[in-house]
């Protein structure tokens, strides 16, 4: 159909447009793929104030602007038209400042708070829909004191870090106080808080009266294990990740009237739990599951040898050739756009990187920060590591066990157009905004597991942005996920508000009474009752509630029994290592602590273990770590024979999956129950008592000062945070950039 024909026909849709949902969201595919095709005309004037005229009838004023911006068009609408007339009024209605506007479904988002009403409700849109950017105009709207925003991951945390940055040094937020750090004092108003569910936690546990105006959590699936299952953004106990949320969660409705939740592709209006959820909490549901505002086209890999795909050739991509090949067939014809490449682990992303890299397709270009980058990477990693092959062939990796700031680099020279192609997991679906204008997805696993529908929605939900393509092409190489997106929609639940849902002692601890049945009703009351037999104070009952109360009774005996015994052996420990001299002996003590509470299938378990030898696996990793940081963990691991991809992979699963979380939730506990027993031993106060702060300030953020914890947050190498701390670090070109970013954001 050409361009007259589709707007005979879209015009046609118009005359019979009943104002419904159904017919809004196919309404707005048909005027995005008019849009799309008219990339590729010369318009005349009539022409560009009808689709002036549909874009604001349909509430998208900006597919009009994107339009004008790619084609370079500066545009004098006829304002003598009844219509352009009627359209510049409807689109001064989604004007929310002098510089923004949103489209309509964010307006009826924004309008739907009141004040002096409770304000709860649950957003599930696609990707692409701006969920987070509503919030900020929400704040601005309400004109809320006291903000929590709660991300999954510290990834995801970094990415808003930024823009929150920006808009309290430049906005109306800038009047705010910005607070990551758990252990942060804030002010009495005007609070923004930016936390994942464990620092939340660990904030309400050191300030259990805090209440907040407003909450908004992301990534609301996370509540449900069944969309954890193998997820690398942590690669912990599952059972864990799922009841942080939850934890969180009902922490924080009960300390606000007004709440956003959101995520993608949510579906729950059958499912009993969720329904109790919604009503006992009083949400309201807005559901934007089918406003898709970047047309999605895709093709199978058997279709595409076929026939041409968005009027493009791949006839010679042929079924002989091995994946690899294939991909390269595909992405040398689309070499001009940007391309996600989806791999199901991450050796796979690194192998087919690599494989990418010898055919030479992308010309690179290169400005004198990437060459930095690249400098800075051969430095600290050596030039042997794939992803430094793969940056000079223009081609990024994206993966969980890549650190942080790199990936957050790697998502910028993307975004810039300096590569062209990332090869990623699914980390690249999680709120990571990128320039993508198509998908290719290699496999329907996720790690071993199969993907769910969801996990395809989301990926898929990659492939075109908003505001940058009317079209985003996906390209499915793996049959099996046909099958996947046909099948019925993963149904979201909330095992909390179930009489039936089989519920772990730490659920028993946040779910109501009413949903807990006979059992799990005994089994918390004697909980209750051990507790009460073995003297565990109250606010370690009440604290760390992701640790499971038996390991917390364990914990509390034995390191009761160390105090009798020894009563200066911790203190001792605490004393080195707060003076930086790091003792084998005193870190083995903790390990030998967590070793003796934990279950034998916890992932944290077999770096407990000694072997032969007089100190445990973890012992000597950690004790490098905290002398040497990230590269001592590297290069013990390339001394012993790890080649540098498979080295890094390991050091960083380490540093970001066990010492950041793992170890830090269970030695937190120590540090609580020595203090605890300490206080009362010596009748002080609890806040007085020296403790493993220090130590545990390193293992979160790998930096000890409290400027270094909050550039942690920002994403930067670890010697950058070193320099921060003491200043006495010699800096490369590329960190003293980063530096220089550091300072500007933070002064």
């Amino acid at each position: 159909m050409d361009f007259s024909a589709k707007i005979d026909f879209v015009i046609s849709r118009v005359n019979n447009y009943d104002l419904s949902r159904n017919q809004h969201s196919q309404l707005i595919i048909q005027i995005c793929d008019l849009f799309s095709c008219a990339m590729t005309e010369e318009l005349s004037q009539h022409q560009l104030s009808l689709l002036y005229f549909l874009s604001n009838l349909i509430g998208v004023p900006q597919y009009f602007d994107l339009l004008c911006k790619l084609k370079n068009i500066q545009c004098d609408i006829a304002f003598s038209n009844n219509l352009i007339v009627s359209s510049l009024v409807r689109e001064s209605f989604l004007f929310i400042d002098s510089k923004n506007k949103v489209h309509i479904f964010q307006k009826e988002i924004i309008d739907t708070f009141s004040s002096f009403e409770q304000n709860r409700y649950i957003i599930s849109a696609p990707t692409s829909f701006g969920k987070t950017f509503i919030v900020f105009h929400i704040i601005k709207k309400m004109k809320y004191e006291n903000i929590v925003l709660i991300f999954p991951t510290i990834s995801l945390l970094s990415e808003n870090l930024q823009r929150l940055l920006n808009l309290v040094s430049n906005s109306y937020l800038r009047k705010y106080k910005l607070i990551t750090l758990s252990e942060e004092i804030p002010d009495s108003k005007l609070n923004i808080f930016v936390f994942t569910p464990e620092r939340f936690m660990t904030f309400i546990d050191k300030n259990p009266g805090y209440r907040y105006d407003f909450v908004f959590m992301d990534e609301l699936y996370k509540i449900d294990n069944e969309f954890l299952s193998n997820d690398e953004n942590f690669e912990i106990t599952e059972n864990n990740r799922d009841i942080s949320f939850r934890i969180a969660l009902e922490m924080a409705l009960f300390r606000t009237n007004d709440c956003l939740l959101a995520g993608p592709f949510l579906h729950y209006s059958s499912n009993e739990t969720m329904i109790n959820f919604v009503e006992d909490n009083g949400f309201v549901s807005l559901i934007y599951n089918d406003i898709e505002l970047v047309q999605k086209i895709h093709i199978t890999y058997k279709n595409l040898r076929r026939q041409a795909f968005d009027n493009i050739e791949f006839k010679d991509a042929k079924s002989s050739l091995n994946k690899g090949d294939r991909i390269a067939a595909i992405i040398a014809k689309i070499a001009m756009d940007e391309t996600i490449v989806y791999c199901p682990r991450k050796h796979l992303a690194e192998e087919y990187a690599i494989k990418l890299v010898a055919k030479k397709i992308f010309k690179t270009k290169h400005d004198d920060r990437f060459d930095m980058f690249i400098e800075h990477l051969e430095r600290n990693f050596t030039k042997h590591w794939c992803l430094v092959k793969a940056l000079k062939a223009g081609i990024g990796i994206h993966h969980g066990t890549i650190p942080k700031y790199i990936q957050r680099e790697i998502i910028d020279l993307f975004n810039n157009g300096l590569i062209k192609c990332i090869f990623s997991t699914t980390t690249i679906t999680e709120g990571v905004n990128t320039t993508a204008k198509n998908m290719i997805i290699l496999s329907h696993k996720k790690g071993i597991k199969d993907l769910k529908k969801f996990d395809v929605l989301n990926i898929i939900g990659r492939a075109g942005r908003f505001n940058q393509h009317f079209v985003g092409r996906v390209f499915i190489l793996d049959e099996e996920l046909s099958i996947i997106l046909d099948s019925e929609d993963d149904i979201l639940s909330h095992k909390n508000y179930g009489k039936d849902t089989i519920k772990s002692d730490l659920d028993l601890a946040i779910t109501k009474e009413k949903y807990l049945s006979g059992s799990q009703s005994s089994k918390k009351q004697d909980i209750n009752e051990n507790y009460n037999e073995n003297d565990i104070p109250q606010n370690v009952r009440d604290t760390f509630l992701t640790i499971f109360p038996d390991e917390k009774i364990k914990i509390y005996k034995l390191i009761l029994q160390v105090m009798t015994r020894k009563p200066k052996y911790i203190p001792d420990i605490i004393e080195n290592i707060n003076h930086r001299r790091v003792s084998r002996d005193g870190l083995q003590l903790l390990i030998d602590v967590i070793r003796r509470v934990i279950p034998k299938d916890d992932k944290l378990y077999g770096y407990t273990e000694k072997g032969d030898h007089e100190y445990s696996v973890i012992t000597f990793m950690l004790n490098s770590y905290m002398i040497g940081g990230f590269p001592s963990l590297l290069k013990y691991e390339i001394e012993h024979g790890t080649k540098i991809d498979t080295a890094v992979r390991k050091a960083a699963k380490l540093v970001y999956n066990i010492f950041r979380y793992e170890l830090v939730k269970h030695i937190g506990l120590i540090d609580l129950v020595y203090r605890t027993i300490y206080a009362n031993i010596y009748k002080v106060n609890l806040d007085e008592v020296n403790g493993f702060s220090s130590l545990l300030s390193y293992l979160e953020y790998g930096a000890y000062s409290e400027k270094g914890r909050k550039v942690s947050d920002y994403g930067v190498s670890q010697n950058l945070l070193k320099y921060i701390d003491n200043n006495k670090i010699i800096l490369d070109d590329y960190e003293k950039i980063l530096n220089r970013e550091i300072e500007k954001i933070t002064s």
